[in-house]
């Protein structure tokens, strides 16, 4: 059982002759403490450095009971707490999620992992966020709500001014047109997986963490995307590209090689010959590609 309550050590007087209020937790034979903002004084202190001031003692016993509250809720998944995580629980549970910021956290998680392109997406849509908000880098996690998604839809439906900066780090003005169906889709989609990826990172069940307890993308329809038009290339068209009477050594030569190569690799991606994701095996009759858009290892003959 942990146990909870206000000390004061008198090896921890600073130069000014004040101490620090701390919040003992002892829990599983370990002993950690919580700095809190209140300072005391030796007359607010008895000899055995008890606080005797009532006051002080009343705002104490307000933090003591509330603290003791969330760890009487957790009842039997307490006994999966070290003394640490326990400390850890009490300081975060109230925690205030600033989505922004969790977005650029994601992002960035994205880029050392190599995921350049899926950075860039979710970037895009980040950067529209703070669009829609007038420029603010700031967005409590519950302000999200059904209401806010549907706003946010209609802002990306209309003409919108955004803010960008140049290469100097000077801002300049360009004119956002309407978007469409698949382009409302994409950015609501990757704006859902902005959010459901944030309750992964901050809601912790087993420890009884659940800062975020609402979803509100469970609730809204996101437009469906409309079907994409089929565009395989007929095999006449596909004769003819590679029979064309074409300049040697010019960038349409390499576009049409690099056609018919992909075309030959059951579309091997550019991204993968520029990379050189890809090695030779068995005299030249199977090519093994690391795909660098989803990290799979496919062997083509």
């Amino acid at each position: 059982m942990a146990t909870l309550s206000a000390k004061v050590f008198k090896h921890h007087k600073k130069a000014d002759g004040t101490y620090n209020v701390k919040i003992c937790i002892t829990h599983q034979r370990e002993r950690v403490y919580i700095d809190t903002s209140h300072y005391v004084v030796d007359r607010q202190l008895t000899k055995d450095f008890k606080i005797k001031d009532q006051f002080l003692n009343s705002i104490l016993n307000r933090t003591l009971d509330d603290y003791r509250k969330s760890v009487s809720n957790l009842e039997e998944r307490l006994d999966n707490f070290t003394a640490e995580s326990l400390r850890q629980f009490l300081l975060k549970k109230d925690e205030k999620i600033d989505f922004i910021n969790f977005c650029q956290i994601n992002i960035d998680k994205l880029i050392a992992d190599g995921r350049t392109k899926s950075a860039a997406n979710y970037k895009t849509v980040r950067n529209s966020l703070v669009d829609f908000l007038d420029g603010k880098s700031s967005l409590p996690i519950e302000q999200i709500t059904l209401s806010f998604i549907g706003y946010y839809e209609r802002y990306l439906r209309g003409k919108r001014v955004l803010i960008r900066k140049n290469q100097f780090g000077k801002e300049y003005k360009i004119e956002g047109k309407p978007l469409p169906d698949a382009s409302v889709h994409v950015y609501l989609r990757d704006f859902q997986g902005f959010f459901t990826a944030s309750m992964i990172h901050y809601n912790k069940p087993s420890l009884g963490l659940n800062p975020i307890k609402y979803n509100p993308f469970e609730e809204y329809k996101i437009v469906e995307s409309p079907e994409t038009r089929k565009r395989n290339i007929q095999v006449k068209d596909l004769i003819k590209v590679r029979d064309c009477k074409i300049e040697p050594l010019g960038r349409t030569e390499l576009a049409r090689n690099l056609l018919m190569l992909s075309f030959y690799l059951c579309g091997m991606n550019a991204v993968d010959f520029y990379n050189r994701n890809y090695i030779i095996k068995k005299a030249g009759l199977n090519i093994i590609v690391q795909r660098l858009k989803v990290k799979e290892r496919i062997t083509r003959s």
